[in-house]
């Protein structure tokens, strides 16, 4: 895809966003805002007190719900290359990794995975052979060529998950950049949906109290979330659709946010 194709792929998916913004909601309608609030609580009086799971001492920021959802993922559909964006500290991609070798008992399986902050990623993440790291932003066209070509370089299907910048510009670009990276039958995940349904953002307790409480103004920013990109790619791209499957154990980070390419 040459660098003019990004940027209009990314810029269709804007233009998206913002149609979708001033359109109807698909998840949780207004008429469902009791059955929405009941949800809140839950999260806020749940994941609002755990702590991150650490995955062989490396600072993993999925519940451990995500990180079997994501193995099934990767059993159930067998690709040979996650593509990442938003290394962190790197106990993700490691994580996929290890669980792409399981399922195929080969070395032909790779994670590429993308950076804007080297400093944060985790020395153990360049020993281990499977990795490929990207360091830029994710939806810079330059960073794009780059993860494309990595990832061409394995033969077999390709899975992306989205785990960057959670605004619903940047994911509905990184969206405009990835979504034909993601081969027909397998997942393009969307990290953190719960965001803008459940969570007020990357709030402090006290700024989450003000919020549950409604004080301070605060309110609930359901299309300025991740999961107002996944209202923008499902309003202009019929090959994707959501598969409801891996969240059925409710406490998922990504509530509408595992999206399965049809075609």
């Amino acid at each position: 895809m040459s660098r003019e194709r990004i940027l209009a792929e990314q810029a269709r998916l804007l233009d998206a966003l913002r149609r979708a913004a001033a359109g109807g909601r698909r998840f949780f309608a207004p008429e469902h805002a009791d059955t929405l609030w009941i949800g809140r609580q839950a999260f806020y009086r749940t994941f609002g007190k755990v702590h991150s799971m650490p995955w062989f001492e490396l600072g993993a920021m999925q519940s451990p719900v995500d990180y079997l959802a994501y193995a099934e993922c990767i059993l159930r559909k067998r690709p040979r290359v996650v593509v990442e964006t938003g290394t962190a500290s790197g106990a993700a991609a490691l994580f996929y990794a290890e669980a792409l070798k399981r399922v195929h008992r080969d070395d032909n399986v790779r994670v590429v995975t993308v950076e804007r902050q080297p400093s944060q990623i985790s020395t153990d993440l360049g020993a281990c052979p499977n990795v490929r790291g990207v360091i830029g932003d994710s939806v810079d066209p330059g960073t794009v060529e780059e993860v494309r070509r990595l990832a061409a370089e394995v033969d077999g299907p390709v899975m992306v998950t989205l785990d960057s910048d959670h605004s619903a510009e940047h994911v509905a670009k990184e969206m405009g950049s990835y979504a034909d990276v993601v081969s027909p039958g397998q997942y393009l995940v969307v990290q953190d949906t719960y965001l803008g349904l459940y969570w007020g953002g990357n709030l402090d307790h006290e700024a989450m109290k003000e919020l549950f409480e409604g004080r301070g103004g605060r309110q609930f920013d359901y299309m300025g979330s991740p999961l107002g990109a996944v209202e923008a790619l499902l309003s202009c791209d019929d090959r994707f659709v959501v598969d409801t499957h891996p969240q059925r154990w409710i406490l998922t980070q990504c509530p509408f946010g595992f999206l399965l390419r049809q075609r």
